[in-house]
């Protein structure tokens, strides 16, 4: 884990893993999230996807068409985009150290929805916004959650970081949707 063993310093180590911790624990745990990145229709009548359907949404790099995947470890940019898609898009946003050995991570979840698959027939609604029903789905599997090697969970809590929180971004003339900031102690 750390160049130097018994280091009484934080190395940040954690902040490296913690965005494919995050798609590990969403790839087990929340599979109505899978189903409403993949499917453009009637995500909750379809079948729920399998490991290998999931494994081929992540993108694993950052050249090529990055557009035809849907879980992405990389921020947004104006020429990602090419194709109707919708993605999250997972990084970490910044680091303030708290002390030697604590450091507060804000981890970005960017929720990104062509404009013309957003009103989409859910079980919460017939006209539900795809990008919102992403957004929620995130914070339900998340918040609270304890990932491996964790000080503290996962948390949207205002009280504790007030730069967590969920805003409603228009990232081109094509796309909108939220930028959700999530904190964690590592």
């Amino acid at each position: 884990m750390s160049c130097i063993d018994n280091n009484p310093y934080n190395t940040y180590y954690e902040a490296r893993t913690l965005p494919k911790k995050i798609v590990d624990y969403l790839f087990e745990n929340a599979p109505d999230l899978w189903k409403l990145l993949y499917y453009e229709t009637d995500p909750d009548s379809q079948k729920d996807l399998t490991k290998a359907q999931k494994a081929k949404m992540i993108c694993k790099t950052s050249s090529g068409d990055t557009s035809k995947y849907n879980i992405l470890f990389q921020h947004y940019n104006n020429e990602a985009l090419k194709d109707a898609t919708s993605q999250i898009r997972i990084e970490v946003m910044k680091i303030d150290s708290a002390n030697r050995t604590d450091a507060m991570v804000r981890v970005l979840f960017q929720v990104i929805v062509n404009n013309k698959l957003m009103i989409v027939n859910t079980k919460v609604s017939n006209v539900d916004n795809r990008s919102t029903a992403l957004m929620q789905m995130l914070v339900e599997a998340l918040n609270g959650t304890q990932i491996e090697g964790l000080k503290t969970p996962l948390n949207i809590d205002f009280s504790n970081d007030r730069n967590t929180g969920v805003n409603s971004v228009y990232f081109n003339t094509e796309f909108s949707g939220y930028e959700v900031v999530m904190s964690c102690f590592i």
